[in-house]
């Protein structure tokens, strides 16, 4: 099972809970079905490639 990268809710909020190192800014279509729609910036762990969870599962937004 792959675990979720998440943001520490007690530590730097510009980092990943599981790794510790700093999240970066990432673009990514909000439907690749429909790119007329647009991009929204989320936030990725450098070290897993995996996007930032919310609590509900949904990607964090900046």
């Amino acid at each position: 099972m792959v675990e979720n990268c998440f943001k520490k809710k007690d530590s730097d909020p510009s980092s990943c809970g599981l790794h510790g190192v700093l999240l970066i800014p990432r673009k990514e279509l909000l439907d690749p079905a429909a790119p007329y729609l647009g991009y929204i910036t989320c936030l990725e762990c450098p070290r897993s490639g995996n996007l930032v969870l919310d609590v509900q599962g949904f990607r964090e937004r900046l």
